[in-house]
């Protein structure tokens, strides 16, 4: 220990002597320009959904979207979704207008239910497929669902995401289980 008390404020010195040798090679903190920070700092952009259920469903949920450089995450959280059952769930959109969810006006054969094919013209078509497709496996419907959408993959800017709607499938109709019928709906709005 006495050995290493003696040393030390000569290794000390040493290091002190090879950082003056070297010369500095970083700018200080205070002297980065705010551009030069920015430019550093990826841009991420976030989006919520609230959904409203349709069809009668009962089903609650709620995502979170965020942007980084093209790339797109989603978070879902739903209850209220058939156990054992594959659900479908997508982002739909147009590429000239706004989406939107359907209402019972939109229902054209007057039954009291909205089918897929009876919203796909306010909610538009399918621009991404949120798969892999979730399965509630307990009573209460519930699924989490996380992934991550290269840029490739996504057809539309962070920009745009605010016109496109989040649509969740699957419920019984007419007897059978129908993984197309729309359960919740929701717009896509822009956090920050």
């Amino acid at each position: 220990m006495a050995k290493l008390a003696r040393a030390l404020p000569a290794l000390t010195i040493v290091a002190l002597a090879a950082c003056r040798e070297e010369g500095p090679t970083a700018k200080p903190m205070g002297k980065v320009s705010a551009s030069a920070k920015a430019a550093q700092t990826p841009t991420v952009q976030v989006f919520k959904v609230k959904f409203d259920p349709m069809n009668n469903s009962g089903v609650s949920a709620e995502a979170t979207l965020t942007m980084r450089d093209g790339d797109l995450t989603v978070g879902l959280n739903a209850v209220g979704r058939i156990p054992q059952q594959i659900h479908p769930q997508h982002i739909h959109g147009f590429d000239t207008q706004a989406s939107a969810c359907p209402t019972l006006a939109n229902d054209t054969n007057g039954d009291g239910i909205i089918t897929f094919a009876e919203g796909s013209p306010i909610f538009g078509p399918v621009q991404v497929d949120l798969q892999p497709y979730p399965t509630p496996e307990n009573a209460a419907g519930s699924t989490h669902y996380r992934a991550t959408f290269f840029a490739n993959d996504v057809p539309f800017t962070a920009s745009e995401l605010t016109q496109k709607t989040m649509v969740l499938h699957g419920d019984f109709f007419g007897g059978s289980y129908d993984p197309s019928l729309p359960v919740a709906c929701g717009l896509v709005e822009a956090v920050n």
